[in-house]
């Protein structure tokens, strides 16, 4: 009868030192799951090569028939993934999994299939180049996935990490002047379809908008809007996590939280905070100076602000999502709430009255920050005239 191959016992005058060393890693990452450097997968493989380099080909083909259950058990979660992120339409997610496939292929020594595997990325990478080139972008194409400069850049460090620069190369090159900013358009449809969705009542409808306006203003460098998004999109059950948590990046988000304040930041500067600059993680805690941006404002003052946004986008010729990006709106201990609007020129800030009637939030809207007169300088609210005056020009008591 034969007896179950052992590949960490010596064979004693046989072995070489090279031999006897990986048997000895054998044993030691014994149980160790993946194909990481310390896996027991990677150390069978090992061993099996160093048994072949010394002519013991049968024994290393069973070394391998070890190592085969355990390649298998980590490969299986990246063809899932590869599988999920086809199935779902994202671009560039596929392509991230297709990369990632390719390089675990590579490490356990199967030149041919990962080859294959980046050969795919690299005509997924082009077909990306192409959509991301159009001038327009329908609805249902931005719903599957958005493509901007930070997974575009993502895109060409993984394949340039790999050892395919020409492909890589080739993205920057194709990618470089594209028309209508995917992200733009994505945040825009996303505002709208979640506007619709509240009105209708359509829980699933919005979680899908939530999860398009989290990729877009990730995309855009605005974290805190996208977290509060993605976190918002999670809570209303939207299936289709990919369009979430294909980069990872939904660890700011706080599945539950429906509150947008929970996702404001602590700008005072570092001079001012006891015990010198905070170094915990973000999103957290009671300041002394909370900032809370973009769309995070828009959820927390509600449609007015929006509306507002609008108008400033007429202003500035620019979408409402970019205009809602200058806004932010400030909350203090012991004072009134404050909006801030940023312009290339100056800072606007509208103190808002307490309580904030609907003449004032009429009178909001109708503000033009463009008027040189209240360009740059600070509004409060005067009850006499029903408008928002700069302190100076103002008959009321600002109460600050």
């Amino acid at each position: 009868m034969e007896i179950d191959y052992d590949p960490t016992r010596r064979i004693v005058g046989v072995d070489t030192d090279k031999i006897a060393m990986a048997r000895n890693f054998v044993h030691a990452m014994r149980g160790r799951p993946g194909i990481a450097n310390d896996s027991a997968a990677q150390t069978l493989l090992e061993l099996a090569e160093a048994l072949e380099e010394a002519g013991r080909v049968e024994e290393g083909i069973k070394v391998r028939e070890r190592a085969q259950p355990l390649i298998d058990d980590a490969l299986a979660p990246l063809y899932r993934t590869v599988a999920e992120t086809e199935r779902s339409g994202d671009l560039p997610a596929w392509c991230c999994a297709l990369i990632a496939l390719a390089r675990a292929l590579g490490s356990v020594r199967w030149t041919q299939q990962a080859e294959a595997a980046f050969a795919s990325a690299e005509e997924l990478s082009e077909r990306i180049s192409t959509v991301v080139r159009k001038p327009r972008h329908e609805p249902a194409e931005l719903h599957c996935w958005v493509a901007g400069l930070y997974s575009l850049n993502y895109l060409v460090d993984r394949l340039a990490s790999d050892g395919r620069k020409e492909a890589a190369d080739r993205l920057v090159d194709r990618c470089n002047g594209f028309g209508r900013n995917m992200p733009d358009a994505a945040i825009e449809l996303g505002l709208a379809e979640a506007r619709r969705a509240q009105e209708a009542q359509d829980l699933d409808r919005e979680g899908k908008a939530m999860a398009l306006l989290a990729r877009g203003l990730h995309e855009v460098h605005r974290s805190h809007e996208s977290a509060y998004c993605a976190a918002e999109a999670l809570r209303l059950g939207h299936g289709n996590y990919r369009e979430i948590k294909w980069l990872d990046w939904s660890s700011t988000a706080r599945p539950g939280s429906n509150d947008p304040t929970a996702y404001r930041h602590d700008d005072t500067p570092p001079s001012s905070k006891p015990g010198g600059p905070i170094t915990g993680p973000p999103f957290t805690g009671s300041y002394a100076g909370d900032l809370i941006v973009g769309y995070l404002a828009v959820k927390a003052l509600g449609p007015f602000l929006e509306a507002f946004a609008t108008k400033l986008g007429e202003q500035f010729g620019e979408s409402t999502g970019r205009a809602i990006s200058r806004l932010a709106l400030r909350r203090r201990p012991r004072t009134r709430d404050q909006v801030e609007v940023e312009s290339s020129e100056a800072k606007t800030t509208v103190i808002l009255p307490d309580p904030f009637t609907d003449d004032a939030r009429e009178a909001f809207i109708d503000i033009d920050v463009a008027d040189p007169d209240i360009r740059g300088r600070t509004l409060y609210w005067n009850e006499e005239h029903g408008t928002f005056l700069p302190k100076d020009d103002s008959a009321s008591d600002p109460g600050q």
